[in-house]
């Protein structure tokens, strides 16, 4: 198929979930046509087989009737989260300059679609990591059900829950977790997020130990690559741009497994596109550092836990530097 129009590439990541995928492809379907590549990893074990092959068909039944210009990789080993981005990332963005990454239960807005097709540029301008559409702050999801204005502000908080990106952001992530020095560019991450955000000493602290100790976790499982999307991010220096409410989100239905049993709770969004979203982005300014201090919450980071926990944060700290080797964080 040769497609008219210069619309924005859409990698979309699935597994074994068979109604979650099928969902997801209806909201795809009703874009305008696109390039649409489908990365499948393979089953983890026996009992992943029969869900994982359902998925295939039902990928494949779609594919040969979209008015979409659709590909599809299929794993026949099981990459784990980490490997499969990784590889479906190298392969799509090789392909694409630009492009919008979806997970099989991320729902979103037709008006988010819209908003990336019509501004590619800021996509690929070299001071921009990625344009997102989620927004974790409370409030931030409502349902669509009368006229709404949107803007889009810049943010060093880099959420994953449907995200567009250029393949110079994608490059800077794959490069990230296989760095010589990992614990080097980690501490460098995250000295550059912080000296952006504050000058308030405890709070550093408090975001230095908090991330020092997510990124353990991430390097000792092999895993955690949202959180490797975030360091990346970090230590580009880039920023990414964040919408006013919510054009993307987890789905509501986790019934097939999803990690995210809280989303639940969020408003059930109205069919039609009633809102407006516009393309003026100011500069990053004081609000905008505010507004990132505060979104910080939702890693359980805050003044307040920085002023109470100080001596626990501190002493955590002193002992890991005290105890660090070669291979250890500094």
């Amino acid at each position: 198929m040769i497609l008219s129009n210069p619309a924005t590439p859409i990698l979309l990541i699935a597994f074994n979930r068979a109604n979650t995928v099928q969902n997801q492809l209806k909201r795809i379907e009703g874009l305008s046509a696109r390039k649409v590549r489908v990365s499948i990893d393979g089953p983890r074990h026996s009992q992943d087989e029969a869900k994982v092959l359902t998925v295939r068909r039902i990928v494949d039944s779609w594919s040969q009737e979209s008015n979409h210009d659709v590909s599809v990789t299929i794993n026949k080993n099981n990459l784990g989260l980490h490997g499969h981005f990784n590889q479906a990332f190298h392969a799509f963005f090789t392909e694409n300059r630009l492009g919008l990454v979806l997970e099989d239960d991320i729902e979103f807005r037709k008006s988010y679609i819209k908003f990336l097709d019509s501004n590619q540029d800021l996509l690929l301008n070299s001071n921009t990591w990625s344009i997102q559409g989620y927004n974790p702050s409370i409030g931030a999801d409502f349902d669509f059900s009368n006229r709404q204005e949107i803007d889009f502000r810049p943010t060093y908080i880099h959420t994953v829950s449907g995200w567009a990106a250029n393949a110079s952001s994608i490059e800077s992530f794959l490069s990230a977790s296989s760095a010589i020095n990992q614990n080097l560019y980690i501490e460098d991450a995250i000295r550059s997020f912080t000296a952006n955000l504050t000058r308030d000493p405890l709070l550093a602290r408090a975001i230095r130990a908090t991330w020092i100790r997510k990124m353990k976790r991430a390097i000792a499982g092999g895993g955690g690559w949202d959180n490797w999307w975030e360091i990346a991010a970090w230590k580009s220096g880039r920023q990414s741009l964040m919408p006013t409410k919510n054009l993307s989100r987890e789905s509501l239905d986790q019934s097939e497994g999803q990690s995210h049993p809280h989303m639940k709770n969020g408003l059930t969004w109205s069919s039609g596109d009633l809102e407006l979203v516009h393309p003026n982005i100011r500069k990053y300014d004081k609000q905008d550092r505010i507004e990132d201090v505060n979104l910080m919450q939702i890693w359980g980071i805050g003044r307040k836990y920085a002023w109470a926990h100080a001596l626990r944060i501190q002493r955590e700290l002193r002992n890991h530097s005290a105890s660090r080797s070669g291979a250890d964080l500094e």
